[in-house]
């Protein structure tokens, strides 16, 4: 099986589409932020006889509650978004 790969060039990578803007920043910390909980969370549940699948759903659980919480909390009362 061929997987097509797109390479970036040199040219997209420094577009004006991919520039560290504030909000673009804010989200990588964000992100970062998402995957220390769940490795935190997943780590602490690796214990012998702790199996791989267990594992990765906890952490899978925990990246999607935290996505959930920030949605939520990015929303007014009215269900609009704040940030728009």
């Amino acid at each position: 099986m061929e997987v097509d790969v797109i390479a970036d060039t040199e040219q997209d990578v420094l577009s004006s589409d991919n520039q560290a803007t504030p909000e673009t920043l804010s989200k990588y910390r964000l992100a970062g932020h998402f995957c220390s909980v769940a490795m935190k969370a997943v780590v602490a549940k690796c214990v012998p006889g702790a199996s791989c699948a267990t594992l990765c759903q906890i952490g899978d659980d925990t990246i999607l509650a935290q996505v959930k919480f920030a949605k939520v909390q990015s929303l007014n009362v009215d269900g609009e978004s704040v940030s728009s």
